[in-house]
């Protein structure tokens, strides 16, 4: 049996003051009694990395997984997200995919990821920390921490927690992240040392080269009791994407002269008949298939500081601060074929359409859908020939700012060889402020629809008899000039003490209590233009305004044999808004505050026995959160509608507050089956919290189509019960094999629905709102394996790979409006699997990673339009090279999607009904990287 002396005690004392946070402080102690096991050889760059990652696996009693930067400054990949995506179990979320996915925050798309999901669960179920605190972000108006804000060369380890204790910071039913900055007493020399690195991005569809460069310098004392580290990272980046979308498949029901009416005399309007005959009443079809452009330039800066002091064994003290900023300038360029607004429903009045006639605007919701060709599959609309369709060319222009801080100190202090006391403080603040402005143009042409047989994702749609490049086709119809203020602030203070006892079988006990305050305000402004209102003329010709040229010339080139409108008139956005637009107003119906006062404490304690003869360590413990909410916004009261998109809204302010206690026990064992085997075991009760903005008391709403979005004040957070377990072998220092199974069962999760609703006198036909109302079991096994392949002959001996695949299951009920309706869980990927080889022998390092995510449902039902939406497979090959010129120097060449692939979602589990084609091209990277 195991026994704990004093002596052992305190050689833990003295390896804990290693740690710089309470969180990370047993994993940095046990990651240090590993690595003191195994043999020391001196390796660099991918093995290196691979080595300490094993090392601090293998040393936790939880289960996790790490990530160690090859070297100072120099992290796998451009992204912290993308790095994170090679874990057992982690997928990274690309969040574009709307046809107002620029201007909604979500600027990332495709290019590199922005948030990280963990066991297939939603973003806001994964807890992000900074060296063990909580961090505000404005780049979302949710909870979740936006990755694609930090620079990875100031990053020196990631780890995933898949199992919690009672000590750690809850939130994460999925799983917590922890990103650990560099600290300067980890320095292996005194004295001044550090890297830098220049290189060069080439985006292949923007056709595009800007800069990105890093530097960091160290410098530890003599006597290495004092150090002070600085890093600093700036980047220049243009983007481009090339986006097919749709709102989805629609019927509008019964009672609407719904489905599809094929009436063939409707080619020769004005003129022609109406039999009152449905051709496909059940029929479903498109609503405002588009083609979209995306291209931004976006500005990133980073500042990392950390000042450690250690006068003693007994005493370690650190402050640490981290500034990014993060500038986007977007334009998006939008060409909706609206199928739902046409001239007149009578087709001899369709001269109405004329651009000189203020009331040729278009008409809504006529239904049934009325085409002069069609063909219909499996009830759905795959060829059409429409006439007199409305398009509406959108410009625009979007300015966004971000800034993320986030201070903190932390004392770790060891008064005498029975305790350790941990004091950290950390503050936090997100902020973003977007600017946006638009003009909306409008043409009517006869539009072809073809859906048969799409190229590389494309569909045709195309018009006939109408050039829509010829600005004299257009008139202007109004514009938006919107604004959005986000500021998120955290501000947390935490005490932590260890005693360590003299017991056969526990070995210390530990408690703690944390304070969170965390507060997220939103402020909109808004100040729409509209023809015919607020002295804009009712026929505004496109003469009026500035127009801009189309900025591409191969737009979709990806799909050739597409026959795809590739270009169209645009205006400038600014020209209208400085001659025609209004000043923007306040707009309390789309502003909130939630504030939040959490309370947390917690007692756990460290086990080590003796099960025949089969070491066992652990913990148990509960933690205990008291959270109180208030949701402060105004609620529409009244509204005032002069015509389609054109509103006064009347609001009253209002504050809800709610307050819940959630007690969460926990339980991890490692058994050490053999001095390579370890077997564990994980049993808790998680919790993760509504986001912010879904706890607002918010409504907007769109006049056009009658439909709204709203918060939900009232939202409880969601629990789950979850067991895990891992089997583990660590063949050598940097080979490993495991498989692990889990299972969560959770409750009460929040999913959005639709239903009508009458708010401030008016009947909604469809008000999308956040409820509490869904549960799940998520079943799952990981399989992981990594190796180097040493024992071959050179140069062979220099080769190595890493393998893992993750399967989960799950049953889910979405409550009322879904009965009959079976579902995998939101976010969720069947099958997900990861392959890297690499190749690292005296200067040359060649890395090529695969990544490979199954289909899964993006949303049950997507707002008023259709039905269940889903992202397609997706798959990415990555290419990442270095060659050593000496000691100091290397030149590195990086490729991602080296393979050009492109991301799909489609409709009602139907493959073949297209909702978004997106198409990023690949990324090159030349540089040269430099220590001292």
């Amino acid at each position: 049996m195991m026994k704990f002396t004093k002596s052992q005690i305190a050689l833990s004392v003295a390896l804990s003051l290693m740690g710089s946070t309470a969180m990370a402080q047993e994993e940095s102690t046990a990651k240090d009694v590993a690595q003191d096991d195994i043999e020391v050889i001196a390796v660099s760059g991918v093995r290196l990395s691979l080595k300490e990652a094993i090392a601090t696996k293998r040393g936790s009693d939880k289960i996790l997984d790490s990530i160690a930067a090859e070297d100072m400054g120099k992290f796998p990949d451009e992204n912290v997200a993308q790095s994170l995506q090679r874990v057992p179990g982690i997928s990274i979320d690309r969040p574009r995919g709307s046809p107002n996915g620029g201007t909604n925050g979500s600027t990332d798309g495709r290019l590199g990821g922005q948030y990280v999901q963990i066991r297939g669960l939603p973003v806001d179920f994964t807890q992000v920390t900074l060296n063990g605190r909580s961090l505000a972000s404005g780049r979302s108006i949710g909870r979740q921490f936006s990755l694609d804000v930090l620079p990875s060369e100031l990053i020196g380890q990631l780890d995933v927690y898949k199992t919690v204790s009672a000590d750690q910071l809850e939130g994460g039913i999925g799983g917590n992240a922890d990103i650990k900055t560099r600290k300067p007493l980890d320095a292996a020399e005194v004295g001044f040392s550090g890297a830098w690195s220049a290189e060069g991005v080439y985006s292949e569809l923007a056709d595009s080269t800007d800069p990105r460069l890093s530097g960091i310098v160290n410098w530890k004392s003599d006597d290495e009791k004092f150090g002070v580290l600085v890093g600093v990272t700036y980047s220049e980046r243009q983007t481009r994407e090339d986006e097919y979308f749709s709102w989805g498949n629609v019927n509008f029901g019964p009672g609407t002269g719904d489905g599809v009416e094929i009436r063939p005399d409707l080619a020769t309007v004005p003129g022609g008949t109406n039999d009152g005959s449905i051709d496909y009443p059940n029929s479903l079809y498109p609503i405002e298939p588009l083609t979209q452009y995306y291209g931004d330039e976006r500005t990133r800066t980073g500042l990392n500081a950390v000042i450690e002091f250690q006068p003693s064994d007994e005493l370690n003290i650190t402050f640490d601060g981290l500034y990014a900023t993060f500038d986007v300038d977007e334009t998006a360029l939008q060409l909706p074929a609206r199928f739902q607004f046409r001239g007149p429903q009578d087709p001899s009045l369709w001269v109405a359409a004329d651009l000189n006639d203020p009331n040729g605007r278009g008409v809504g919701g006529i239904f049934p859908f009325l085409v002069t060709e069609a063909v219909v599959e499996n009830d759905n609309l795959v060829y059409a020939v429409a006439p007199q369709t409305q398009f509406r060319s959108v410009s625009e222009l979007t300015k966004m700012e971000s800034d993320t801080l986030a201070v903190g100190t932390h004392v770790n202090w060891a008064p005498n060889e029975d305790w350790i006391l941990d004091f950290d403080l950390g503050y936090s603040k997100g902020e973003q402020s977007r600017d946006l402005k638009s003009v909306l143009l409008q043409a009517f042409a006869d539009v072809v629809y073809d859906a048969r047989n799409p190229d590389n994702g494309i569909p045709d749609l195309y018009v006939t008899g109408t050039d829509l490049n010829d600005p004299d086709n257009y008139r202007v119809a109004f514009g938006n000039s919107n604004a959005r203020d986000v500021k998120d602030t955290s501000l947390s203070f935490s005490v932590d003490a260890k005693y360590f006892l003299d017991n056969d079988y526990i070995t210390s006990l530990e408690t703690g209590v944390r304070y969170t305050q965390r507060s997220k305000e939103i402020k909109a402004y808004v100040g729409n233009s509209f023809t015919g209102s607020n002295g804009v003329p009712a026929v505004l010709p496109t003469s009026a305004i500035n127009l801009l040229d189309f900025p591409v010339d191969d737009f979709l080139g990806e799909a050739p044999n597409a026959n795809v409108i590739r270009s169209f008139v645009i205006g400038d956005p600014v020209d209208f808004h400085n001659k025609y637009g209004v000043e923007r107003q306040f707009d309390s119906i789309s502003s909130f505050k939630v504030e939040e006062d959490i309370a947390a404490a917690y007692v756990k304690a460290n086990m080590a026995f003796d099960v025949a003869d089969i070491p066992v360590k652990g913990n148990v413990g509960v933690r205990a959160v008291t959270t109180d909410v208030e949701a402060t916004g105004a609620l529409p009261v009244e509204i005032i509608i002069r015509s389609a998109g054109d509103y006064d809204v009347v609001g009253e302010t209002s504050s809800t507050g709610s307050s819940y206690t959630n007690v969460l026990p926990s339980l991890s064992l490692n058994a050490e089956l053999t001095d390579e085997v370890y077997l564990r075991f994980g049993a808790s009760k998680t919790v993760t919290r509504p986001t912010l903005s879904q706890l607002s008391p918010r409504f907007t709403f769109s006049t056009t189509t009658l439909t709204g979005s709203a918060g939900n004040p009232a939202l409880e957070p969601f629990e789950s019960d979850s067991l895990d377990l891992s089997l583990e072998w660590y063949f050598n220092d940097t080979g490993l094999a495991s498989v692990a199974l889990f299972q969560k069962d959770i409750d009460g999760f929040v999913f959005n629905s639709s239903s009508p609703e009458t708010i401030a006198g008016i009947d909604w036909a469809s008000v999308d709102r956040p409820r509490n109302a869904a549960s799940a079991t998520i079943n799952g096994a990981e399989l992981s394996f990594q190796t180097t392949f040493d024992f071959l002959p050179a140069p062979f001996d220099g080769l190595g790979m890493l393998a893992n695949y993750t399967y989960t299951d799950s049953d889910t009920d979405f409550g009322d409006g879904f009965e009959g309706q079976t579902f995998s869980y939101t976010g969720l990927s069947k099958n997900v699997y990861n392959l890297v080889g690499y190749y690292e022998k005296g200067p040359a390092s060649v890395r090529l990673s695969y990544n490979y995510r199954e289909k899964y449902l993006l949303e049950p039902s997507f707002g008023f339009f259709a039905g269940p939406r889903h992202v397609n497979d997706y798959q990415q090959l990555d290419l990442s090279t270095s060659y050593k010129i000496n000691d100091n120097y290397s030149l590195t060449f990086n490729v991602t999607n080296l393979t050009n692939e492109r991301f799909d979602r489609y409709f009602n589990n139907d493959e073949s009904i297209i909702a978004t084609t997106n198409f990023t091209g690949r990324q090159y990277f030349v540089g040269i990287r430099g220590t001292f």
